[in-house]
């Protein structure tokens, strides 16, 4: 028997919708249909979330007037709110995912390479999809043939390593049939973690004008291989607190706790610990509003690209080929042999203790200085 409901995009069904309190469905004037029904599904981590929306503006383009859901994981959601392109998020939790089972959609695509996902781009219901399936056997596959480098990258190591020179939104766009040129990251911040942000600004005595330069000590949970040494981060205070009145802040997330309080023990007035409990969108306020952010291959490094902010990146374990800064940073990375790898572990770590904190400090002095800040 078909199920008898009402076709606005707009219906929620067991509460009135977000214009009226009752429902006048076709005759409302705020009645309006899908259109076209798109689900991207990608789950993160954050930093590649973030890194993906580029493809948004050009769904929109392809699918006029449609309907976007986005199936993003629930540590990852907070970064896609506020996006004006999609229209409902879904948590990739087991309760939420088998509703989509239910639901009809015109195109899927799929850009994440997890297990659960690619099981879930098989089963949903669609007319079109794109990006990565599970074979038969549960490994992965690919729909349409723009997929296939994509697919490549994941096992050839000379294509990953060596050989490839497309930035990451390059190749998802090639997986979407997208041939044009991407655009910026797409994140609206969180109003009020801008006013929580400028009132810590206050609280740690930066006036206006200062040079400011946050440190993102941290290297994620997955890839140690991308930290930097402490003393280096120790010596890249000294030199950067030394002249021209900067301020240098220092980020990280809750396993950075104890060496950025050290850090800060160890240099006094010259580095403030910003904390590293701050939720993602007060995290961003702050990285917004640092001339200059020092961070590894990290969810801090698209954070502040999002905000158009300028970075000095350094890579190791990871490829520096696939991150586009969008003009506005320098990539410090090491021409080791071993390098890139994506180990999560190394005895070694080469590539990252031949950065040397006088290359990150002349890094820094550049980019300040396009700021404005240099003298």
């Amino acid at each position: 028997m078909e199920c008898k409901t009402i076709g606005c995009r707009y219906f929620i069904g067991e509460k009135p919708c977000r214009f009226h309190p009752d429902c006048a469905a076709e005759a409302c004037v705020d009645y309006r249909t899908f259109g076209p029904r798109v689900l991207i599904i990608k789950f993160g981590a954050m930093g590649d979330v973030l890194r993906t929306t580029p493809v948004l503006p050009e769904i929109k383009k392809l699918y006029p007037d449609c309907h976007v859901t986005w199936v993003v994981s629930f540590e990852s959601r907070e970064i896609l709110e506020r996006n004006p392109y999609i229209d409902r998020l879904v948590s990739a939790e087991p309760d939420e995912l088998f509703c989509l089972l239910e639901e009809e959609f015109d195109v899927v695509y799929s850009l994440d390479k997890g297990p659960v996902a690619i099981a879930l781009a098989n089963k949903v219901k669609a007319g079109k999809r794109i990006g990565f399936c599970m074979n038969r056997y549960g490994a992965l596959g690919y729909f349409n043939d723009e997929s296939g480098y994509a697919f490549s990258l994941g096992f050839n190591n000379a294509l990953k390593f060596k050989e490839n020179q497309k930035t990451y939104q390059r190749i998802i766009f090639e997986m979407c049939g997208f041939s044009g040129a991407y655009g910026e990251y797409i994140y609206e911040q969180d109003p009020a973690a801008e006013k929580e942000a400028d009132r810590l600004f206050m609280a740690w005595g930066i006036r206006p004008g200062e040079r400011v330069v946050g440190i993102n000590t941290g290297a994620g949970k997955v890839f140690a291989t991308k930290k930097w040494p402490a003393a280096s981060f120790i010596e890249l205070v000294k030199l950067l607190s030394g002249t021209k009145r900067t301020k240098v802040l220092l980020l990280g997330g809750p396993q950075e706790k104890e060496l950025n309080a050290m850090i800060a023990k160890k240099l006094g007035r010259a580095a403030v610990d910003t904390g590293t409990e701050n939720p993602v969108g007060l995290f961003c306020g702050i990285v917004a509003r640092c001339g200059v952010l020092v961070t590894a291959d990290t969810l801090a490094m698209h954070l502040a690209i999002a905000r158009r902010r300028k970075v000095v990146a350094l890579f190791g374990a990871t490829s520096a080929v696939e991150v586009d800064l969008y003009g506005r940073g320098i990539k410090l990375a090491k021409d080791v042999s071993c390098a890139p790898c994506y180990r999560s572990s190394c005895d070694d770590l080469r590539c990252m203790k031949e950065i040397s904190p006088r290359d990150v400090y002349d890094a820094c002095e550049s980019l300040l200085k396009q700021n404005g800040d240099g003298v």
